[in-house]
């Protein structure tokens, strides 16, 4: 089974591949490879990428929080993202520079002007309530070095349906 790892935050640029990643896939990502690393760098979030990997067939299988505060998820080729991260009593980040400026809204989510990143006054299960009932689902969640839960969610579109992000944005 292909499975593909990546890994960065939400206002920073995405590790994604290794030595070996399919050099047309990380074209169509404008990544670069590294010198020293060997590890291909896109100019998108996390969440963008991750977008981007899903209009290509690829889905989150499992994530997890890195020590340097980035969060690295495992693809598997074959789903639309959105990472927020918050928790019980603190304002939660609902998106990136990019994010779906209705979707943001909806959420009272404002865009910061230092971070660049939307943040709403809700709680994160607040949060995850309201993404349901617009049909998004939780495939991850981990915790960083901060505290906070990071959470990956995903909206499935079935042919005919509503435009996914990538579709949308892209």
């Amino acid at each position: 089974m292909p499975y593909m790892l990546i890994s960065g935050g939400f206002n920073c640029e995405t590790k994604v591949g290794g030595k070996h990643a399919d050099p047309q896939l990380m074209a169509e990502l404008v990544a670069k490879k590294g010198n020293i690393t060997q590890m291909y760098t896109t100019p998108w979030t996390a969440q963008e990428t991750l977008n981007r990997l899903e209009a290509k067939g690829w889905r989150v299988v499992s994530s997890c929080a890195l020590p340097t505060g980035e969060i690295a998820w495992t693809l598997h080729k074959d789903m639309p993202y959105m990472a927020i991260s918050g928790g019980f009593n603190i304002d939660t980040k609902v998106g990136g520079r990019r994010a779906d400026p209705e979707l943001m809204n909806e959420l009272g989510a404002k865009l910061g002007k230092m971070s660049q990143m939307y943040t709403t006054p809700l709680t994160g299960p607040e949060v995850l309530n309201k993404m349901e009932l617009k049909g998004w689902k939780v495939v991850a969640m981990g915790v960083v070095p901060s505290g906070e839960m990071v959470w990956t969610l995903h909206k499935d579109t079935a042919p005919g349906g509503p435009p996914t992000y990538a579709e949308k944005f892209g």
